[in-house]
């Protein structure tokens, strides 16, 4: 049984790997997720394992992006002010519990959800993500969008509608 939670300070992060070419996700969680959470920077979610090894995490931040990026993805936004979103700023799985399910098992409880949770709340038109290329057919699979091919930093921005958060939301949960 995985479970989906905040990270916490007695979280062992060490030992996670999401394999290679991934090194700054796994630097990331060892090193600086922890102090983001305490100071309120970014929030990363954590999916344990039964033996409470960390198998899988994600970083969540609130934000904005221009209303031309969103164009023809989003209808009646306003040409010049910044959109909010939530931001999908990091996402990775430990390379011993690839296709288990844990990528789609944190989209559907924690991404989802907190898209839907921070457009009722405060506003939200979806969630954006600069995903790297071999995560763009997971996002693809999960209802993202591609906005902008393979940049220079060889990331592909993607998102997610909220109209397609809340379908995919209540299909995970019928």
């Amino acid at each position: 049984m995985i479970e989906i939670r905040k990270l916490v300070e007695r979280d062992i992060c060490s030992g996670f790997t999401a394999g290679v070419g991934s090194e700054k996700l796994d630097a990331f969680l060892q090193l600086y997720a922890k102090q983001n959470n305490r100071r309120c920077t970014s929030a990363t979610y954590v999916a344990v394992d039964e033996n409470k090894a960390i198998v899988g995490y994600t970083t969540i931040v609130p934000g904005a992006v221009s209303a031309p990026t969103l164009q023809g993805v989003v209808k009646g936004l306003p040409p010049v002010h910044p959109v909010p979103v939530l931001i999908l700023a990091r996402m990775a799985v430990d390379a011993g519990s690839r296709q288990q399910g844990i990528g789609t098992l944190l989209m559907q409880r924690l991404v989802f959800p907190r898209t839907l949770d921070l457009a009722t709340n405060y506003g939200c038109v979806g969630t954006y993500v600069d995903a790297k290329a071999g995560a763009v057919r997971f996002y693809v699979k999960h209802g993202f969008v591609t906005l902008v091919e393979a940049t220079a930093d060889s990331t592909t921005q993607m998102f997610l509608p909220l109209t397609a958060a809340r379908a995919a939301l209540a299909a995970a949960n019928p």
